[in-house]
């Protein structure tokens, strides 16, 4: 027997029976920026089948002593002049295949099995590593290697390839800390009928909290709460005989009905689920599935007599003792108030969206609102759609909150895209593009290019979308190991899942899933471009890629024609001409914040120069460097590492900067929103007012300073006269922390009043809350943030 070995891309896509990798896809060296995941493949061609597995010792086919392949990866980087081991960041994982509608074996499913048999003679193997922030190290060098043995003989190396890793000293922020918009609906009945487990029990609990671990990995930010029973009345799934899928979702309430025929509910498994959602960060939003724009009342039927959009409701009699569903308006509306008044209570109605999936029906969209608004009582409802009909989007734009535009509506408003998100982002939503059962470009079906799937990021960079949009994380068909095709006249291939079933109940990761991660870790180095360089200069990069958006077009039906490139090497150009880029602008910029730090006065102007000359706007100078250098100082201070007067020089570094900026590129504050910053009563400490004063006017603001040692009168008094937005305290004394809660409790006295921030040394998130006050903030920077949040800039 002969082997060919090929170490490639994560984005190449290996079918089986196709030809071998061609020389673009050769992996021969690697770059990767500090706390970035990424992947490769190392693909094994033979002439028969064969045995493999990773285990580091031994494993054996049930078919004996055959052939047995066995991975080894190792990885060692210098530091210090010798050696290290770090192997432990690297993992490596069988891929299995499955087969698409064409009968075709495509490499999709990484493995948790520990050997498998190769009957197809071809195998796929995926090794992963994400670097830490803290490593020290460099570079790095991966050598996988495979060993071969047959029968008794002993194991011979058969193949051994050495890649050097460099390691980019730029670290990213995680996906889930990013402004990617990630949703993606989650079908928690369809996973426990996967395991045969009893709904929202204690064991699927377990199962949907392994689901949530992986969507936290991708940034995953909505709660799905299914309200009804079967909503979307299971996609048809009754018709579908071949591959046959139960897609059901059933009530995560539990409705009942009194003696006296009271409607009643049990609120503890919805509970729980947004409790483990917001354990993962994936509750910044909470949409309601179930009572609006349900769908096939034709042919699944509706319970409802007096109401035209199938709403189906089960509830248990507590009368007869047997299950029924509610038949009229009356009988949802009162479910609904409750359901309302509870999410409420729980102090989340305010973040609370009804979704519904692609409505087409004018009259019942119509009637629902209606009936939604009844029962919200006077509270503001908040709608969400996605959308693929045309007619109803140009109608109804205005009643929706929050928006999902299929691809193909994406190119139908190319060109309003950005007054469509102004809009959007007025009522403080979130503009997203989804793919689903069409358009064939830029899709995740397992018959699409593997690289779209990392193209996600990039094309919603290129939108400046807010995110992404898809109606399927999990959902299988009966033998989606054997084939995945189901109703395949519909749904491509792959279009009903990113992952797949294990046996343990964790859900199996995809090369598909992989690569829209690697996709979304690109879209945090697009967004920094975009902020350091410019949205223009960004676009023309990536017109270069996708094509200009003026040629993205729809292509009745439900197809669009765009130019974008398949080729990885093309992005990955680009993305190493941005980090070049980043890492100019983070050296200049970290040179001023050291210059403040180091005392160095003499030097800190021609430093601000050359930044300047490398087209870095005095905004990121005043805000990245300068302030960023002056928080160190306080840092060190608080640290007792500096001493008041070395802190004193610092500062008069800091202001030589602030000042031949002021002078050069004046800050304009006379539009923006007005604070009132204060060092309270009986602290002299301003080092860090006087850091946040800076940050403020470089973002904006009218700041009106009262310096150190203010009263809580004359706090209020002033941020009253001058019609304040907002109050920014600080002390680094917990002595005068209680002249924080003063400066409260007198404006609680009065309607209307400004918000309140605080910080200082002394200061904590629990101490604001416990006060009343209206956020805490550690930092400048994170000051900033908090107050645009609060006065909605």
């Amino acid at each position: 027997m002969s082997f060919d070995f090929y170490v490639v891309d994560s984005s190449y896509k290996h079918v089986v029976g196709e030809p071998q990798p061609s020389v673009p896809y050769i992996l021969s060296k690697k770059s990767v920026l500090k706390n970035e995941e990424f992947g490769i493949q190392l693909l094994i061609y033979s002439t028969d089948s064969f045995f493999v597995h990773t285990n580091k010792s031994l494993n054996l086919s049930w078919r004996g002593l055959i052939d047995n392949l066995r991975i080894q990866i190792s990885a060692t980087a210098i530091s210090e002049a010798c050696e290290i081991d770090i192997s432990q960041y690297f993992s490596a994982n069988l891929i299995e295949t499955v087969q698409d509608d064409n009968g075709k074996w495509i490499s999709d499913i990484i493995s948790d099995s520990l050997g498998l048999d190769c009957h197809h003679k071809e195998q796929a193997v995926y090794v992963a590593v994400k670097f830490p922030k803290e490593i020290e190290f460099s570079s790095c060098k991966l050598v996988i290697t495979v060993h071969h043995s047959q029968g008794y003989q002993s194991e011979s190396a058969i193949f051994e390839q050495e890649i050097p890793i460099e390691i980019i000293e730029y670290s990213l922020e995680e996906i889930v800390d990013s402004n990617f918009y990630m949703d993606l609906w989650q079908h928690p009945c369809n996973w426990a009928r996967a395991y045969n487990l009893p709904y929202y029990q204690d064991a699927h609990f377990d199962l949907i909290e392994k689901y949530f671990v992986e969507l936290q990995k991708i940034g995953q930010r909505v709660c799905d709460l299914i309200i009804s029973d079967f909503p979307w009345a299971g996609q048809r799934c009754y018709q579908v005989m071949e591959n046959h899928n139960n897609l059901f979702e059933f009530n995560i309430i539990g409705v009942s009905k009194d003696h006296d025929g009271k409607i009643c509910c049990d609120f503890s498994a919805l509970d729980r689920y947004i409790q483990l959602a917001e354990k993962y960060r994936m509750a910044d939003e909470i949409n309601l599935f179930g009572i609006l724009g349900n769908w096939d009342a034709r042919d699944f039927g509706n319970p409802l007599v007096d109401y035209a959009d199938p709403i189906r409701i089960q509830y248990k009699d507590a009368r007869t003792g047997q299950y029924a569903y509610f038949t009229t308006r009356s009988e949802v509306l009162e479910y609904l108030r409750i359901v309302f008044d509870h999410l409420d209570e729980l102090g989340i109605w305010e973040k609370t969206l009804i979704m519904s999936d692609e409505p087409a029906n004018i009259n019942l969209f119509e009637a629902a609102i209606q009936l939604i608004d009844e029962a919200a009582d006077g509270r503001k409802i908040q709608l969400k759609c996605a959308i693929h009909d045309q007619k109803f989007f140009d109608k109804y734009s205005h009643h929706i909150q929050s928006l999902s535009l299929n691809t193909c509506e994406v190119a139908n408003n190319i060109a309003s895209m950005d007054s469509l998100k102004e809009k959007v982002a007025e009522n403080n939503g979130t503009l997203t593009w989804y793919s689903c059962c069409f358009p064939t470009p830029m899709n995740i079906f397992l018959k699409s290019p593997l690289i779209e799937s990392r193209l996600i990021g990039w094309f919603t960079s290129y939108l400046n979308m807010h995110g992404f949009l898809r109606w399927s994380f999990g959902i299988w068909p009966q033998n989606v190991f054997e084939s995945a095709s189901y109703k395949p006249e519909k749904w491509a291939a792959g279009d009903m899942f990113f992952v797949y079933p294990s046996k343990n109940g964790a859900p199996l990761s995809s090369l598909r899933l992989k690569n829209m991660l690697f996709g979304l870790q690109d879209f945090i180095l697009l967004e920094k471009a975009k902020n350091a360089f410019g949205r223009e200069w960004l676009e023309g990069k990536l017109s270069t890629l996708f094509g200009e958006k003026s040629e993205i077009k729809f292509v009745p039906e439900r197809e669009i024609s765009m130019s974008h490139s398949l080729e990885w090497k093309d992005y990955a150009n680009f993305k190493d001409e941005i980090i070049r880029k980043l890492l100019t602008r983070q050296k200049h910029l970290e040179t001023i914040s050291s210059a403040i730090i180091n005392m160095d006065e003499e030097n800190i102007i021609s430093l601000i120069d050359e930044a300047l000359s490398n087209n870095i706007p005095a905004f990121d100078i005043y805000n990245e460097g300068l302030s960023e250098g002056m928080l160190k100082v306080t840092e060190l201070f608080d640290e007792r590492q500096f001493f008041v007067s070395e802190v004193i020089v610092c500062a008069d570094t800091l202001y030589k900067g602030v000042k031949y900026l002021q002078e050069n590129y004046p800050i304009t504050s006379s539009s923006g929103p007005k604070i009132v910053l204060a060092v309270v009563e009986g602290d002299l400490h301003e080092i860090g007012k006087n850091v946040v004063k800076i940050m403020f006017e470089a973002a904006g603001f009218r700041v009106i300073d009262m310096g150190q040692n203010v009263s809580a009168q004359e706090i209020v008094d002033t941020a009253l006269a001058e019609n304040a937005d907002v109050i920014g305290l600080s002390t680094m004394m917990t002595t005068t922390m209680p002249k924080m809660e003063e400066v409260i409790k007198l404006l609680k006295q009065v309607p209307n009043h400004p918000k309140v921030i605080i910080g200082g040394g002394c200061i904590n998130p629990n101490y604001a809350k416990t006060i009343g006050a209206d956020g805490y903030s550690p930092n400048a920077v994170d000051a900033v943030k908090l107050v645009k949040k609060l006065v909605e800039v």
